[in-house]
This record gives structure tokens, sequence and C-alpha cells, in this order.
């Protein structure tokens, strides 16, 4: 389906050369668009964008708070990872590789994609946490279920769990499994914004755990990750990959294969002055 909205925004095509010029123009495509985007919906910043900036920068504006809004009234603002069907085509592979000096720090596999326990008591999460620590769980779990399910902050959370695990956590330790948990919650808002692209035919279905990030989005995603200028996009689709050596493949939103970002472990010793520190981060278990 082709909405008159994707009309004048096929950012694809070159066609934001036709994109109104002047603010007066542009108010005038928000009332002609009627119930498919609404002024309310832009925060400051972009509506002045929108108004005032290049026809460029008032396109992709426009084009992310209508993103935004159709994720919006769905009511879900986040999805879960949920196997496609198989027998879809698959894009190719990307075949460049992001050097380990370019890539992001961040290690997903550390923590569970889902981690956020039916328990809603303090008492009842402990415990759950307590019994996995004894069948052998890997502690950054442990933190990560302890601080998703209860709210608390990252540093009390860790308190806690020095006290189940008889060991200290690093603040350095803390950090590197909190940014597992971020990227996460970065990918699950990205699968709403695919889901939502999906709706409106501007792209088909593929097998595997996709999403959806603008710029601004995709740094979030990968923190610290430094792209050379012929795979910069306004606009990324990322694959996760969940089979094998951990790695994200990603796309231009065409579905132009760009580079693949592997999750290698590079933790430092973690070093303290406590004999009971955790000193490294292990290997994430299994399941």
């Amino acid at each position: 389906m082709t909405t008159p909205l994707f009309a004048c925004l096929q950012t694809r095509g070159g066609s934001e050369k036709n994109f109104p010029g002047s603010a007066r123009a542009r108010i005038d495509l928000l009332v002609a668009l009627g119930g498919e985007i609404s002024g309310e919906s832009f925060a400051p910043l972009e509506a002045a964008a929108f108004l005032l900036g290049r026809r460029e920068l008032a396109g992709r504006i426009l084009r992310k708070v209508w993103l935004r809004e159709q994720v919006e009234r769905t009511g879900v603002l986040a999805l879960s990872y949920r196997p496609a069907e198989q027998n879809l085509p698959a894009l190719t592979r990307p075949v460049p590789v992001l050097s380990k000096l370019n890539r992001s720090p961040v290690f997903p596999p550390l923590v569970l994609p889902e981690a956020t326990l039916p328990s809603v008591q303090l008492a009842g999460i402990l415990q759950i946490v307590r019994q996995a620590h004894a069948e052998g769980e890997s502690w950054p779990r442990l933190l990560d279920v302890l601080v998703t399910s209860s709210g608390f902050s990252w540093r009390t959370g860790a308190g806690m769990l020095e006290e189940i695990i008889g060991c200290s956590v690093p603040e350095e330790a803390i950090a590197i499994v909190e940014g597992a948990r971020q990227f996460w919650r970065h990918y699950a808002a990205g699968r709403a914004r695919v889901a939502a692209l999906q709706t409106v035919q501007e792209l088909p279905a593929w097998p595997g755990d996709w999403a959806h990030f603008d710029r601004e989005q995709f740094a979030g995603l990968l923190p610290g990750a430094v792209l050379p200028d012929h795979f910069e996009r306004h606009e990324f689709l990322a694959h996760y990959l969940h089979d094998g050596e951990p790695g994200l493949d990603c796309y231009s939103i065409t579905g132009r294969p760009l580079f693949r970002h592997p999750f290698t472990p590079r933790f430092r010793a973690l070093t303290s002055a406590s004999r009971t520190a955790c000193f490294d981060l292990p290997r994430p278990a299994l399941g």
C-alpha cells in the first residue's frame, strides 16, 4: 500500500528535490496528509527542522515522525523476537566485516534478549536469582535479570547480587552488562519499526530477527562504532544472528548489504583490591 506520505518521502529515489521548500507549503503538506501524521507528533527540534531545514532534512524528519506515530498507534513500542517462516526469501549477507578497531564494544550475548521475570515481588525475584546461581548461571545474566525485573538501579542490583554470589562486582563490569541490556532494548524498538514498515508494504518479510534504525538510533544501538563514509546511511536495517557466532548484518533501507559487525568478548581482566572480586566476565551460559 503506497500512501500519500510515501509518495513525497521516497528518499531512495531522490524525490526530496520535489519536497516543499517553504514553511507554509510544508504546513499545507501536513494538512493534506490528513490522519496519516499530526503536527502534535513533532518534538520541538523536529518541528523547527521540518519547517526551516533543507528539503532533504525536512523529508527525513517527516518520515521519522510518521514511523514513530505508526508504531505508537499499534500500541506495541517494542517487540520480542519471533522466528519467521524459514521458507521466506533471504537477503544476501554482507561481505565486508567491520574492523575490530571500528566495532562497538557492546556484547549483547552476555544477557538474554528478554529477561523480565513474571514475579513482581522482590522476595520472589531474589529467590529465582539464588536458585539460578546455585544451578551455575553466569553472574552477568543474574545481575541483568535482577535489575530488569526489580526496577532497581544497576549499582543497587549489583549490591544485592554480591550478597548472593559472594564476590564483588566492579563498576566497569556493571557498565558492560548494562550496555548489553541497552542493546536489546534498542533492538526491540527497532523490531517494532520493521513491523510498521512491513504493514505499509515498504519492506517484505525476511527470515530472521530484523530491526530498523535511523542514524541516531543506530549510534545508540552500537555505541562507539565508527563507520567508514561509504557505509554511512540515514536509515539502516539490521539482522541479528542468533545461531553460530553472534553478530549483526547491516543493510541499507533498500536491502543493500553493507557490512557485518561481529560481537566478540573483548573484556580485559577486571581488577579489584578485593580477593573476592569477579575478575572477568565469563561467556554467557546457553539457554
